[in-house]
């Protein structure tokens, strides 16, 4: 015999309650407690864990383990859950991005992992991110193009950029276009110069120097990039030299510009095939990179921004970004400027104006 306890209510006035102790056989027991079971949903069967998983709190380390499969458990999950960034699973100021029944976490620049939580790292000389980038925009915020840094004070960047619209300040050290990073510096420029003999029509002499009004601090996240030397550079721009290529630019052709900062490494090609695969006008101040058939390539919005070469342990910049016909369209290629052959140029026009500030401050 088992003894059940039951609270009786006064169905009319409920001014009392009664307890007492009702004896029933064993059999008639069970039945009472398999009724009582299935009205609260509670476990029925011995070892029914996926069953508790539904009707208890589980970990997802739990979910894992009975479900065996991993696309069964993240289903499970994202209907058990919800929206898999709502709790914000992502450290360090990481971007969480629902994918199907799972999330990917953004990770800043300095950190990576599944949620961003490997900490802080320290970048060596030959670092894939490129600290020497930086984000040129309009005074209405808007982005024009990128540059490279190449002293606290100038930018390298591409004369057609500047046709329409005058560069009002940069961001050294972005990586998250939309969202301001930790380390992020914004530099009014003060004045730009294009090359003097920039043509327009066939983009020859693409190239610019920027003066910004005060000095970029450098850090492990803002760095100068290096220029070659004539001779240098002529070495580092050969057939099947590989390059990194950074922007912000689109990831496929008439598509949106990226939030984030991407990068692609790209093959020098041979110059007569650069000249082949083209019918505009292809001079010695241009060389061009890429794949005839794979899918990578610089694109709109990368305009400006570096091609840069790692020697012995160090980035040199060799090219900026020009133009292309298209974005990695089979048989097309990025086209860039040559930065060894202005060398000089870039030497005049920063010695001429040493002391451009205060010669500006001087006339207003």
């Amino acid at each position: 015999m088992l003894c059940i306890m039951c609270v009786l209510a006064h169905p009319m006035e409920f001014t009392f309650a009664l307890s007492l102790s009702v004896f029933i056989k064993r059999e008639r027991a069970h039945h009472v407690l398999r009724k009582r079971a299935n009205y609260f949903l509670e476990e029925m069967l011995p070892g029914d864990l996926e069953r508790e998983c539904y009707e208890e709190t589980c970990s997802r380390e739990e979910a894992r383990e009975i479900f065996k499969s991993q696309e069964k458990t993240a289903e499970f999950w994202y209907h058990y859950k919800g929206d898999p960034c709502k709790m914000s699973p992502c450290e360090n100021g990481g971007i969480c991005q629902q994918y199907h029944y799972s999330y990917t976490c953004l990770c800043p620049p300095r950190f990576m992992g599944r949620h961003c939580e490997n900490g802080e790292f320290v970048f060596n000389s030959l670092s894939p991110l490129p600290w020497f980038q930086v984000l040129i925009r309009s005074h209405r915020g808007y982005e024009i193009c990128s540059g490279s840094l190449i002293s606290n004070r100038w930018v390298l960047s591409a004369a057609h950029c500047f046709e329409a619209v005058n560069p009002h300040h940069v961001t050294v050290g972005d990586y998250d276009k939309f969202r301001r990073d930790q380390d992020e510096q914004k530099i009014a420029v003060l004045k730009f110069f294009s090359h003097p003999h920039y043509f327009a029509e066939h983009y020859d002499h693409d190239i610019a120097l920027l003066y910004l009004r005060s000095p970029v601090i450098f850090n492990e996240y803002a760095r100068p990039i290096c220029l070659p030397t004539p001779s240098l550079g002529r070495l580092l721009t050969q057939e099947g030299e590989i390059g990194q290529v950074s922007g912000w630019g689109a990831t496929r052709y008439m598509g949106p510009s990226s939030r984030f900062l991407l990068r692609v490494r790209l093959p020098i090609v041979k110059q007569e095939d650069c000249i082949a695969s083209t019918a505009k006008m292809f001079t010695g101040n241009m060389f061009c990179a890429g794949y005839r058939t794979e899918v990578k390539d610089s694109c709109q919005g990368d305009s400006g921004g570096p091609f840069a070469v790692a020697y012995r342990q160090t980035w040199y910049l060799v090219g900026v970004v020009s133009w292309g016909e298209k974005c990695a369209s089979e048989g097309k290629f990025g086209v860039y400027t040559r930065v060894a052959n202005y060398i000089p140029w870039i030497k005049e026009t920063i010695i001429d104006n040493d002391g451009l500030e205060d010669s500006l401050i001087a006339t207003l």
